[in-house]
């Protein structure tokens, strides 16, 4: 999170070019080199994103955060850090300290195919996917021809062969790459509730050597 000097993307650009106008903003970062990362500041034009920066603070994300659970944390650290900023400015004991623009890189928008599960990534990162593309556009794939939404996962120290939908003791366990595996905790079927993995086993019962992302 850090406070800088830049323009909000509502404004157009022959205001960004106007030297009277200035604008105090917060942006949650979590790489530097990530430019609009949320999809909420994907439309960026030239200018925005890269006014000076005066003060920052980092927040610990936490090994199951989501951008659902972050995003109040982040908003309450942002206000806070806008208020300690504005005083600063008017105490004169802050100094804008100027970003590098050559390490910066724009993120791309985010697309619905993007919460298409690929397992032959690694369990890790599917599972960090997962938590950064909550609520959208959310981590799915398809189980015996319909859409499946996984809600809540977590890598599992399994060996399952990729994409296999695997029942463990009543865990429910995919195959990823790497040899590396997801346990499901919360599914929602297309057309059905939200449910748990162990309900999903007894109303479903994979089959041996079922997978995900297959049509049929």
């Amino acid at each position: 999170m850090d406070a800088r000097s830049t323009a909000t993307r509502q404004h157009q650009p022959a205001c960004l070019a106007a030297p009277e106008i200035s604008r105090r903003g917060a942006h949650p970062v979590g790489n530097r080199k990530r430019r609009n990362a949320h999809r909420q500041h994907h439309n960026a034009h030239a200018g925005l994103d890269t006014g000076d920066i005066f003060l920052q603070q980092e927040l610990r994300i936490a090994p199951d955060d989501t951008s659902e659970t972050l995003a109040p944390r982040l908003a309450t650290a942002g206000a806070d850090l806008i208020l300690e900023t504005l005083r600063g400015l008017q105490a004169g004991t802050i100094e804008p300290r100027q970003q590098n623009d050559s390490q910066a890189t724009m993120a791309p928008i985010l697309k619905k195919e993007d919460g298409q599960i690929d397992f032959s990534r690694t369990a890790a990162e599917i599972y960090n996917r997962l938590r950064g593309f909550q609520p959208w556009p959310g981590a799915y794939t398809k189980f015996r021809g319909k859409n499946l939404q996984i809600l809540k996962a977590k890598p599992a120290n399994e060996s399952v062969p990729q994409s296999e939908l695997k029942v463990i003791v009543d865990h429910l366990v995919v195959g990823c790459g790497a040899n590396t595996a997801l346990e499901l905790l919360e599914l929602q079927l297309e057309g059905k509730k939200r449910t748990s993995a162990l309900d999903f086993i007894h109303g479903y019962r994979p089959k041996e050597n079922e997978k995900l992302g297959a049509l049929m």
